[in-house]
């Protein structure tokens, strides 16, 4: 990947802002409100089937026998062609980098301040659990 003097993260959503552009002829946050829907619903499915195909790399089925199976360059490789998906749904909101790390870092606090709070996201907000016990 060529340097970016805004640093690594926007020299990813430049060069794919540019893919996007070359192949679809517009930012995708210019897209026009019936083409960003049909494009965020591909980018969507593309990235969820990305996910899919990383998984299958992994032993996750817990009532599977071989909990051994990890195929670590197959699956980083499936979760690159994701980020490429995640990264389409981010531009479409013309988002730069640095929100991404501000919004990440306002995310990762409130997580935090829950966690240390006791929240349960197994349980709505009286304390009850979803399970209906």
């Amino acid at each position: 990947m060529k340097q970016h003097k805004q640093g690594p993260l926007q020299g990813m959503l430049d060069a794919q802002w540019e893919a996007q552009c070359e192949y679809y002829g517009t930012a995708p946050g210019e897209l026009v409100q019936e083409r960003r829907s049909d494009y965020a619903r591909t980018m969507a499915f593309a990235l969820n089937d990305e996910v899919s195909e990383a998984m299958q790399e992994i032993a996750w089925k817990p009532w599977s026998s071989d909990h051994t199976k990890f195929n670590r360059e197959a699956f980083q490789q499936e979760l690159i062609d994701a980020l490429f998906f995640w990264m389409n749904l981010w531009l479409l909101s013309s988002g730069s980098a640095d929100e991404l790390v501000s919004m990440f870092d306002k995310v990762t606090e409130k997580n935090r301040a829950r966690r240390a709070d006791g929240y349960d996201a197994r349980k709505d907000q009286n304390g009850r659990q979803f399970d209906g016990k």
